[in-house]
């Protein structure tokens, strides 16, 4: 009984920073849903015209999708019965597992993924181009084992930053601690690798959850003092991230620009990351296959590249003209144009205009690519379009080397990849993937559920305090932040099994609860 206790039996009952009454209850909605909003907006009226041939089409799926999404969550606050009674799990003990996993695991991580035993932050901020092209290397020359064990250990440390951050409060003083170094680590380790995806979803997360307090009507934050904290530490984070993403930027694309005096052109990898974080990405796809192969995901050095600069043209200019040259070719993806005169061009300077075109073009020109996949024909893949993890692996079974190729010249991805915008290098939005399984109509319909299951485990968190629907929550969230990007859950194996096996485990565990309290 001892053991069960251990597992089973929550003693610290701690009330949650967020009570799930008045506009708590949308926060989540009001925040994750306008960023996805804002992409849209930001595609049609930012410095860019995309120079799309099917306006009508692209926005008004767009448009129905963020209808599904609001209606979704909607019926999920209103109408949906939610247990009452705190559920009996162990949060400390649940998160204490995962972090030792973690730990076990990080610097085996840490050396397979950037060939030293320690995260060298240091040429990640100084030096972000070379830190990302040696992360390449040695994501593809080393031993994938590591990376393996963390797919299959994902559910055990998936809850570990949600639990930080938004049940902080119920973790004991040693595991408060824990978690903000866990954090603080997963920082490093993008940072080392010279990618954005660590700080970026630690920061959206820390932005949504503060944004939820902000808005919260508990005691603590009713205080102006204690809101007006808040709110400037919310433009401090959003400010640190546009400093950390230019200063990254800048350095990878000063990289590229000295690598293409002997290559005679710059590639394209410093706008786009690879779709996946660089613990799933050299085996997501082996390097023999050809659009999302574990090299082809980093860069994209065929002659049609959005990025092509001559050597001799870079060499006329100074380095800081060739650097902001470059950033607007790479804003282009030799689709787009810059529109003149250009309202926020008039107010805000220069340098800054730029790196906020770059990082426009880089948010939404997965919006491109949705319009090019709308204007092709459906042939469904039964299943097997919507995640290149689960594709790769599932076929595997077959061992036919062709068989995954026929299937992905089926999907949405592989289809406009085929007509010159290739994904992997470059983004398609969220939404190609499952509408090669189920078509567009039917993905407005999957957004639905997605917006019903993302408030149910809002307030399923908050009332029970399950851990698993604050999981879930997380990952939801994060799916959507991505809507304009990638499938991101499912596209690498840690997310994808890491966040599969916690909705499962959300939903058994609810059901368990409804029964025990009937």
């Amino acid at each position: 009984m001892k053991i069960l206790n251990y597992f089973f039996e929550d003693k610290k009952d701690t009330s949650l920073n967020f009570n799930y009454s008045g506009i708590t209850k949308y926060c989540p909605l009001i925040v994750v849903g306008g960023f996805f909003l804002l992409t849209i907006v930001l595609f049609a009226f930012g410095p860019l015209n995309w120079n799309i041939s099917n306006p009508f089409k692209l926005y008004s799926f767009l448009f129905l999708s963020c209808v599904a999404l609001f209606i979704g969550y909607f019926l999920s606050v209103k109408y949906f019965k939610s247990n009452d009674k705190v559920i009996s799990i162990n949060i400390n003990t649940l998160f204490l597992i995962g972090s030792i996993v973690y730990i076990i695991l990080y610097i085996p991580t840490v050396y397979i993924t950037t060939g030293k035993l320690y995260p060298d932050i240091y040429t990640g901020i100084m030096n972000t181009g070379e830190a990302y092209r040696l992360s390449k290397y040695y994501n593809e020359v080393n031993s994938p084992l590591i990376l393996y064990i963390r797919m299959i250990l994902s559910p055990l440390m998936f809850s570990i930053t949600p639990l930080t951050v938004y049940f902080f409060s119920k973790l004991s003083k040693g595991n408060k601690f824990l978690g903000i170094i866990i954090i603080v680590l997963n920082i490093f380790l993008g940072i080392s690798q010279g990618i954005n995806k660590n700080v970026a979803d630690i920061v959206s997360q820390l932005v949504l959850a503060l944004f939820i307090m902000l808005l919260s009507n508990n005691n603590k934050t009713n205080s102006k003092i204690y809101r007006t904290k808040l709110f400037f530490l919310i433009i401090l984070l959003c400010t640190l991230f546009f400093l950390y993403y230019a200063n990254g930027m800048t350095n990878r694309v000063e990289t590229d620009i000295q690598n293409s005096t002997s290559t005679n052109s710059v590639e394209n990898s410093s706008l786009t990351e690879n779709t996946e974080d660089a613990s799933d990405s050299s085996i997501i796809q082996e390097p023999s296959n050809n659009s999302n192969s574990s090299s082809s995901q980093y860069t994209r050095e065929d002659s049609s590249s959005p990025a092509n600069t001559s050597s001799e043209s870079v060499a006329s200019s100074d380095n800081s003209n060739a650097i902001d040259e470059t950033m607007q070719q790479y804003s282009l993806f030799s689709v787009a144009t810059e529109k003149e005169n250009y309202w926020l061009s008039k107010v805000i300077p220069q340098k800054i205009m730029t790196y906020a075109t770059f990082l426009t073009s880089y948010l939404t020109h997965g919006y491109y690519g949705l319009s090019l996949a709308l204007e092709e024909d459906f042939t469904s893949t039964y299943g097997l379009g919507f995640s290149d993890f689960f594709r790769h692996n599932f076929l595997k079974l077959f061992n036919d080397p062709d068989l995954e190729d026929k299937i992905l010249s089926q999907t949405y991805q592989g289809k406009i990849t085929g007509k010159g915008w290739s994904v992997g290098d470059v983004w398609g939005s969220f939404f190609i993937f499952p509408a090669s399984d189920i078509s567009f109509p039917g993905t407005i319909l999957l957004v639905l559920l997605i917006g019903f299951l993302f408030g149910l485990s809002w307030k399923d968190a908050l009332t029970t305090h399950n851990p698993f629907a604050i999981s879930s929550f997380f990952g939801f969230s994060t799916m959507i932040f991505y809507f304009s990007a990638n499938n991101q859950m499912f596209q690498g194996g840690e997310n994808f099994i890491g966040f599969t096996i916690t909705i499962i485990c959300w939903l058994i565990s609810r059901r368990i609860s409804f029964r025990s309290q009937s």
